[in-house]
């Protein structure tokens, strides 16, 4: 038999939230494509990821919006547990797919610093100053300076994903006091979990978090000619004579 079981949230869905996910289609694909560009359809996968990702989030903040008004209330939430289960689930999965997506992306940027810096090691093997074609001297490759911002983000993701899909703590929180399981727990910022008795994160917080460190990635961030907007200093006007 086949229940009907009514979302609390029914089949709202926040579009401006979405819009934001899509803002970040070309800078994963930017960051995704320089190492893969050889293997066809790679990044129209991650395309796909980001998409179900923003589809996911753009209906659990609504979900989150829910939440918060059950937080303290032991009433509505005895009458809603269900609901709350489901929309714990959902949490969880998302989370789930967003720490993959960040891994691939972090994972990536260090593949790629890997194989320039293989290169420029070939390069020293052949003459000891490369230069270009310009005659210009070959500076050694360095990571890009967003790389650790990444890795944070991931970090982050990890403290949770860990205990949530393994009932272990991250390797790198247990000194820190992380628990073995991550509990669910409710506050005004909408569903989250906690570690520790310190350590607690609402999945709308971590999805902010992806969010923006995908949305400053700059792809050439030392180009001496770009400008605030990314786009160029424009040029100050000549001085009269």
């Amino acid at each position: 038999m086949i229940e009907q079981i009514p979302s609390p949230y029914g089949e709202a869905f926040d579009r401006a939230r979405y819009e934001q996910w899509e803002d970040l289609f070309f800078k994963v694909q930017t960051i995704v494509t320089p190492y893969f560009s050889k293997e066809h359809g790679y990044w129209v996968h991650t395309m796909d990821i980001v998409r179900d990702l923003g589809r996911m989030d753009a209906r659990l903040v609504v979900g989150d919006a829910w939440i918060a008004s059950l937080a303290g209330d032991v009433e509505k939430y005895d009458e809603a547990e269900f609901q709350v289960r489901e929309h714990a689930t959902l949490s969880r999965l998302w989370l789930l797919g967003a720490y993959e997506l960040m891994r691939v992306i972090v994972s990536t940027m260090r593949k790629l610093h890997e194989a320039n810096d293989a290169a420029y090691k070939k390069l020293l093997e052949a003459d000891e100053e490369p230069r270009n074609r310009a005659g210009r001297v070959i500076s050694p490759p360095v990571q890009h300076p967003h790389f650790l911002k990444f890795q944070g983000v991931l970090h982050r993701l990890t403290r949770f994903r860990i205990p949530l899909a393994k009932l272990e703590p991250a390797d790198k929180y247990k000194k820190e006091g992380d628990g073995r399981i991550a509990r669910t727990a409710l506050s005004e910022g909408g569903l989250g979990w906690t570690v520790s008795d310190t350590v607690f994160a609402n999945r709308k917080d971590l999805a902010d978090e992806v969010i923006g460190v995908i949305g400053s990635f700059d792809a050439f961030p030392n180009r001496p000619w770009r400008g605030e907007n990314g786009r160029g200093k424009e040029k100050s006007a000549s001085p009269a004579v």
